[in-house]
């Protein structure tokens, strides 16, 4: 799978087994981020081959 992965504004074409691997190489876990595909919030099923994703990591505290 390659997919074109934004983050903080930074873009970069990514490639690995899955989108759960591409994430951990952008040094995210899966539950730490927000993907975005098109500009809607999408489950990590739901990224294919040559897709455009961002990702918005979740940040929390009070």
């Amino acid at each position: 799978m390659k997919v074109r992965v934004t983050v903080n504004g930074t873009t970069a074409w990514m490639e690995g087994q899955s989108i759960e691997y591409i994430l951990e190489q952008c040094g995210y876990p899966v539950e730490s981020v927000i993907l975005l595909k098109d500009g809607s919030v999408v489950p990590e099923d739901d990224v294919s081959d040559n897709d455009a994703i961002e990702l918005l990591p979740v940040a929390s505290g009070g």
